[in-house]
C-alpha cells in the first residue's frame, strides 16, 4: 500500500545486510546497507536515529571518497528530511549534497538533489528559489539526457523522488508546475547492495 510504513521484517533484514557486511568485512556494502536502514528507521518512527545514521553515512562516505555512495547519500538525505516534515534542515542537506555533486562532476545526481531541493523550498513558500532550483534541475537532467547514458528515471508517488534500485520511499513531491525531467540514477562504480524482502533494498 502507497505510504504506508516499513514493517518489522524490512527493519530486520536492514540489520542482517548491516551484520553480513561487517563478517565478510565489506564496508562499502554496509555504508549501502546502514544507509537502508536509515531511511527504514524514520519512515518506522524512530526518526531522530534513523537520520543520525543517514548523516553518519554520509560523513563515512566522504572520508573514503565513495562516489557513488556520495551520490545516493546526497539524494536520499535531503528526500527523508522532507518526508520527516524537516523542510528548512532537508534545504541544508540539499545545499551540502550539490556541493558534493559539483565538486565530483556527479551532474546526474545534483539533478535529483536540486529536484528534491526545489520541492523542500516549495514546502517553506519560497516560490522564487524553488521555481530556480527547479530549473537547475531540469538544466542537468537534460545534459544527462544529451548524453544517453542512466538508468530508466525513477517513479514518483505522493512522496516524493528517490532514485530507483538504492532503497527508499519517496518524499512528498513538489506540484505539478516545478516537476523537472526526471534524471537518470547515478552508475555504481560498485555493484550495490544486495536486495533484501520487504525494505525494497536493491542493487
Amino acid at each position: 500500500m502507497e505510504g504506508a510504513a516499513p514493517g518489522p521484517e524490512a527493519l530486520a533484514d536492514s540489520d542482517r545486510a548491516v551484520e553480513y557486511a561487517r563478517l565478510v568485512g565489506d564496508e562499502y556494502i554496509e555504508l549501502h546497507a546502514r544507509l537502508t536502514r536509515g531511511w527504514l528507521t524514520a519512515d518506522a518512527g524512530g526518526v531522530d536515529d534513523g537520520l543520525a545514521e543517514m548523516y553518519a553515512v554520509r560523513e563515512r562516505a566522504e572520508k573514503l571518497h565513495l562516489m557513488n555512495l556520495l551520490g545516493r547519500v546526497s539524494v536520499n538525505l535531503p528526500s527523508s528530511l522532507e518526508a520527516m516534515g524537516r523542510s528548512l534542515e532537508a534545504v541544508g542537506a540539499a545545499d551540502h549534497g550539490i556541493e558534493i555533486c559539483h565538486s565530483h562532476g556527479l551532474a546526474d545526481s545534483g539533478a535529483w538533489v536540486y529536484a528534491n531541493q526545489a520541492q523542500s523550498l516549495f514546502s517553506l513558500g519560497h516560490w522564487d528559489q524553488s521555481e530556480a532550483a527547479a530549473a537547475s534541475a531540469t538544466r542537468l537532467a537534460l545534459g544527462q539526457k544529451g548524453k544517453g547514458g542512466g538508468r530508466p528515471p525513477p517513479h514518483r508517488t505522493r512522496r516524493g523522488t528517490r532514485e530507483p534500485g538504492r532503497g527508499g520511499r519517496p518524499a512528498r513531491p513538489g506540484p505539478q508546475a516545478l516537476r523537472a525531467p526526471r534524471p537518470a540514477a547515478p552508475a555504481s562504480d560498485r555493484p550495490g547492495p544486495p536486495r533484501h524482502g520487504a525494505g525494497r533494498v536493491a542493487g
